[in-house]
Order: structure tokens, then sequence, then C-alpha cells
């Protein structure tokens, strides 16, 4: 482990400071998220009186999610989505039946997600764009790769027929899902609890048709006190309709507390610090953990108001995401 060297240089970068300007330097050089291994330095820099900022601790805990009978039929379905085409597709171009798996991922962040990636899909297969897929529906790490670019002719649009038929009906299918799943209905009987004890929300989901899916359920309760930080920048809501606004404009409201709930996608994952809030739900899980550690790392930092910073990762019982993430070490530490 590194130690500190003395008692005015920054076991960090090695910069020498006089104590008077140590804890200004080591707010700046300890901006990131705090890893395990920093914060036990951390830990000894406060011992020492040379840190007088809190240094919070993470409560993390699973939100298991039981799906609906309706709802697992469609999961289940996804699989059978997949090894009906996309393993076909897979020995005929490689790398494109893994990348269209997508759908299962998007399934797991919300039904409305997979339901808009599918209408997507819809239009593609028809010849109305020609665009299989949008950067909404892709993981930040897939879209540079060539095996997203997929083009059908009008002789592969006649082998996809069948494709196209199933597409219609599963949509289909998903249109027909009360708009209050399960997991939405776990968030807000969890903000219901935490607006008793702490005054703001941090939520964060990988897809910006998860965020829309989100605010405009949420809206509806809490009206003007959610708002938005995404690639589209800050939107908040003004009684009629959601309008646009600058991200710092956001941030500001949400510090001040005039906006309770606050909805980002990975776009908020980086470069916002939150001290002043004291609760994060992960409403979805990146396959990447440096990008769960990304977003933890707006709220745990130093200065945090709050002892204990709150974490609650979502998961649908029993998906593949949910096995995979209770087998790994525990999230969050």
């Amino acid at each position: 482990m590194t130690r500190i060297i003395s008692i005015g240089q920054c076991a960090l970068c090695g910069e020498a400071f006089s104590k008077q300007a140590m804890t200004r330097h080591l707010t700046k050089c300890l901006a990131s998220a705090l890893a395990p291994e920093i914060r036990a330095l951390l830990r000894e820099y406060q011992q020492r009186g040379i840190l007088k900022d809190n240094v919070p601790t993470r409560r993390p805990r699973l939100e298991r999610v039981p799906m609906r009978p309706e709802e697992r039929a469609l999961y289940d379905r996804i699989d059978e989505y997949i090894s009906a085409f996309y393993q076909k597709y897979e020995s005929e171009r490689r790398g494109l039946g893994f990348v269209m798996t997508v759908y299962r991922r998007r399934l797991t962040s919300s039904f409305y997600a997979v339901r808009r990636s599918l209408e997507r899909r819809l239009q593609f297969l028809r010849g109305l764009t020609d665009e299989a897929f949008v950067d909404d529906d892709l993981e930040q790490d897939e879209l540079e790769q060539d095996v997203l670019e997929e083009v059908l002719s009008d002789a592969d649009r006649e082998r996809f027929k069948a494709e196209l038929t199933y597409v219609e009906d599963f949509i289909h299918e998903l249109r027909l899902l009360s708009v209050n799943d399960s997991k939405l209905e776990v968030l807000k009987s969890e903000l219901g609890r935490i607006f008793t004890q702490r005054p703001t929300v941090l939520i964060f989901t990988q897809y910006a048709d998860t965020m829309d899916y989100l605010r405009d359920q949420l809206v509806e309760v809490y009206g003007s006190q959610v708002a938005c930080y995404s690639g589209r920048g800050g939107e908040v809501w003004n009684g009629i309709a959601w309008v646009r606004t600058t991200k710092e404009d956001v941030k500001n409201q949400f510090r001040e507390g005039s906006v309770r709930i606050l909805i980002g996608t990975e776009s908020a994952s980086e470069g916002l610090n939150l001290q002043t809030c004291g609760v994060l739900i992960n409403y979805d899980m990146p396959w990447n953990p440096m990008r769960v550690e990304q977003r933890i790392g707006r709220i745990d930092r130093i200065g945090q108001q709050f002892d204990i910073v709150w974490i609650s990762n979502y998961f649908y019982q029993d998906t593949i995401e949910d096995v995979i993430y209770r087998n790994t070490a525990k999230l969050a530490h």
C-alpha cells in the first residue's frame, strides 16, 4: 500500500506542499471516485489532521426485482428471438449475431427501451431507414466497431420477411404490457422511503430511452422536482413539457434542492460532482465495472455531506445479469 512520505508531500502525485495548502491539493488530486486503496490513504490523512473534509462510507445493496409472469414471458422471448435469427446471422457475418444481443440488455434496463429498439429494427427491415442501430441501442464500447454497420439489399429484405413478422408480433406484446412494470414500481416505493430521510436522489441508466420512460412516469408524482442530464444536455419540466436547459443549470438546481430527482445517462457519469446528494440508484447496470465506478464517483467524493452514501443496484431477478453480479465480487466496495 502507498504510504505517506511526509507531512507536506502528497503520496499520490509526489508534489510537496505546506500543511495549509495540503487540503486544497488533496481535494483536487483525489477528485476521482474514491477507490478502496485511495480511501485507506485518506483515512490516514484524516488521522494526521491533514484532511478536514468528510470521506464517506458506501452502503451498497442489491435490489433483485421479481418479474411478473407476463414480463418473464417477454424476457424469455428475447432468447427465442436471438436463437431463431441472430445465431444464423453470426454464421453469415462474424460478430453481428453477438452485437444484436443488445436487445437482451435493453430489456433488462426497461421493457420500454427494448420496445423502442425493436421499433427501430422494424423500420430498418421495412426499408424505411438505413440505420439498424442508433447510438442509444449500444454500450459505449461498441460504438466504434465496424460490425455495427448492417446493410440490407432488396433481396435481403425479402429473405428477412420471417424476422419482420416476428418483430411485429413481439412489439405488439410489448405494447400490451402495463406501463408500470415491476422495476418501476420498486423504484417508486424506494423513492418514497428515501425522501423521508434524505432530500435528493441521483438515478442512473445506460439508455436515453429508459431515462425518458422514467422521467415521464415520475413527473406525474414529482412534477418539476424531476430533471434529466444526458448527451442531449439538461432537461427540466416546465409544467407542460420537457424543455432544454444547460447541464450547469440542472446541476445547480439539484444542488440547491429545487430538483430532487436527477436522472442521468452515462453522460452524467463523468465530470459531475454532487457532494450534496447521498443516494444513488443504478436502475440498470453496465457490463463494464469501471462504468459502475464512474457513476458512484459522482457522489462518493471528498466533502460529501453525508457520512454514508446509499447505493442501490437494480436487477430483474434470475436474469443473466443478476446471476453474473451475484457470482462476482461484491459491488461498490
